[in-house]
């Protein structure tokens, strides 16, 4: 929009605004003193935010706001939306600075805007509008605070704008990812949510995990290309195997499935290219004498997953690729760095989970403590190396799901350490198949606040 324009449109909404009811008034005994303006240009998303925050006005207060695409001349005008008319309204916000889901709200003499990064983030500031301004609560998919209040009234002060630290939020509980809606209101937007584009969509792995042998696999390749797979003591292994890294030409084929994939896609972002769960590296000599040169086994997974990135950037120059740090790859190498498309996702599975993982740090001698000792060298030693760094966490209890788990003094720490450490996403793998055992639905509530502000009163959270 040319400067002249956008000045000329805020002039005329700021002209407007100053006819309006009395600052701040959206209701006032039961009646309705606004309108939500959400014009045309604004997104499928936006207008789902839009009928939202209604709904929930009208719970509230039992007025039916309307929603328009202008402004009104009388009402106190609430815009929905990343739109022109908020961006005229609100000339001096850096728009650039709401990455990966940031909200906007603000609001002045007669008017609110709610806003955030497309797709996501109007919902979200919807959602923490009515968290944070009108007492409601999601607590679960069919447990919901709805206070009310005849008369809703709000400064004209607001100045609020936030970007979580996080672009992919998971909480893999049963409740958040069989329940879309709800998982939209927690904020959470990872691979297994399957939120719909209407409502602001996911984020999508391609592949999800352990992925080698799913693009090249035994079954098809082992009997024309043994030399493919791991050698494990002197024999090339078909069963419970890995792959060849150093073999150049499995790479290449591997680079080859990965970009069939991603061309059977209209709009990837990440794949999984990932080692298998299992341990059985390869020991052949190159693999060997590779692993040694980069002083983990990490580094020769980034041997070949580079090259498979560097295939990927020249066709698909937004995609990232996904591997794994996990098991035997935990360990950061030396010498050899992820490429600046690649995801390098962390996996703690060894932990325990039993005390936060920043508190090995005052315990070094701790027998009990030598494990998160050891991937908390590992987490230092990788968010050195990439800007990239997801993190597979475990909240839960694997030997059996019904037994207690009390971890909650560790749920906010230990995503302060990863944020610290400049992790960008996070998967908290939970209770996918339960909803009782041990305050699960209470932890889902907890784990996706956290997600989206590890710095939150997590004790008042709970009370």
């Amino acid at each position: 929009m040319p400067k002249d324009l956008m000045f000329f449109c805020a002039a005329l909404i700021l002209a407007v605004l100053c006819v309006c009811s009395q600052a701040g008034e959206l209701t006032r005994d039961g009646q309705g003193l606004a309108v939500i303006v959400c014009p045309a240009d604004a997104t499928v998303p936006e207008r789902n935010a839009a009928k939202e925050l209604a709904a929930y006005i009208e719970q509230i207060s039992g007025a039916a706001l309307p929603i328009r695409e202008t402004a009104s001349d009388t009402d106190f005008n609430i815009f929905v939306g990343q739109t022109e008319a908020v961006k005229s309204l609100a000339g001096d916000f850096d728009w650039d600075s709401l990455r990966q889901d940031g909200i906007l709200i603000r609001s002045g003499k007669g008017y609110l805007i709610l806003a955030g990064d497309r797709p996501r983030g109007t919902l979200y500031a919807v959602y923490t509008f009515l968290e944070d301004h009108l007492g409601v609560r999601f607590w679960s998919p069919d447990a919901e605070r709805v206070p009310e209040n005849k008369s809703i009234r709000i400064p004209d002060t607001l100045d609020f704008s936030y970007t979580p630290p996080f672009f992919s939020r998971e909480t893999y509980f049963n409740l958040n990812i069989n329940n879309n809606a709800w998982a939209v209101k927690q904020k959470s937007n990872g691979h297994h949510n399957r939120i719909s584009e209407d409502w602001g969509g996911h984020v999508t792995l391609l592949g999800w995990a352990h992925t080698f042998g799913g693009f090249i696999s035994p079954g098809e390749y082992f009997e024309s290309h043994p030399e493919w797979f791991s050698m494990i003591d002197g024999k090339r292994v078909g069963d419970n195997t890995q792959l060849c890294l150093s073999n150049d030409e499995c790479v290449e084929e591997l680079a080859e499935k990965v970009l069939e994939a991603l061309r059977k896609e209209d709009a990837p972002s990440i794949i999984s290219v990932t080692q298998n769960d299992n341990p059985s590296y390869c020991r052949c000599d190159k693999c060997n004498a590779l692993a040694e040169k980069y002083g983990a086994q990490s580094g020769l997974i980034l041997h070949a997953v580079n090259r498979v990135a560097d295939r990927v950037k020249e066709e698909f120059p937004g995609v990232l690729v996904e591997t794994f740090a996990y098991w035997y790859t935990v360990d950061a190498p030396q010498n050899i760095k992820p490429r600046d498309n690649v995801i390098v996702r962390l996996c703690n599975i060894r932990n325990n989970f039993g005390t936060p993982l920043r508190d090995c740090l005052g315990k070094k001698g701790d027998p009990n403590q030598q494990t998160n000792l050891a991937f908390y060298k590992a987490l230092e030693d990788w968010s050195r190396l990439t800007d990239h760094l997801f993190i597979w966490n475990y909240v839960v209890n694997f030997t059996n799901y019904y037994i207690i788990h009390p971890n909650f003094h560790c749920l906010k720490p230990d995503l302060q350490t990863f944020r610290d450490h400049h992790a960008v996403a996070i998967f908290e793998q939970g209770d996918s198949f339960n909803a009782a055992p041990c305050f699960n639905v209470l932890k889902e509530y907890l784990t996706a606040r956290l997600l989206w502000d590890p710095d939150i009163d997590d004790d008042a959270c709970i009370r």
